[in-house]
């Protein structure tokens, strides 16, 4: 992108860290609605919502990202997110807010850390944003594979 260009991001704050998806990669922001669990699954698998009439997937990126624990309360949004292929929602701490920011601000993560989840990390001042990847963030191959993993470990004991 050239360096005087500007583009929108979503911004929400999660375990205190600042965070954002492109607003290209987002479907709609909800308050939390009823999400219905779903036996056996991983720990950052919360449930199902039905969102304007399709199941939808819900992550819990606290767990995802091995944060502390926090309950969902009044303050509590759903964040719908383009995957690759499938929408998703993730819930986020509070109600984001949208952003216009200057591209020349955006740098990639370090190549060490987080250079699957995270697609670039915004610079402003000293302030620190971190802009998920949406299409890597949830894959659901793998989720498949990780939840088929953890019913065959139930039933692999040795005596």
């Amino acid at each position: 992108m050239p360096l005087n260009e500007k583009c929108q991001i979503l911004t929400f704050k999660l375990a205190n860290h600042q965070m954002a998806f492109k607003t290209s990669d987002i479907s709609a922001v909800t308050r939390l609605l009823e999400i219905t669990s779903v036996a056996r699954t991983i720990d950052f698998f919360e449930g199902i919502i039905n969102l304007r009439g399709e199941l939808t997937p819900v992550i819990n990126l606290r767990a995802l990202l091995h944060f502390p624990k926090k309950e969902n309360d009044m303050q509590t949004c759903l964040v719908a997110v383009k995957g690759d292929g499938f929408t998703f929602c993730v819930t986020v701490d509070q109600m984001p807010t949208m952003m216009t920011i200057e591209t020349k601000g955006l740098e990639p993560p370090p190549s060490i850390l987080f250079d699957r989840y995270i697609e670039s990390v915004y610079k402003a001042d000293e302030n620190l944003t971190l802009i998920f990847n949406a299409k890597a963030l949830v894959d659901p191959y793998e989720l498949k594979g990780i939840m088929m993993e953890k019913e065959s470990e139930k039933y692999l004991t040795v005596e």
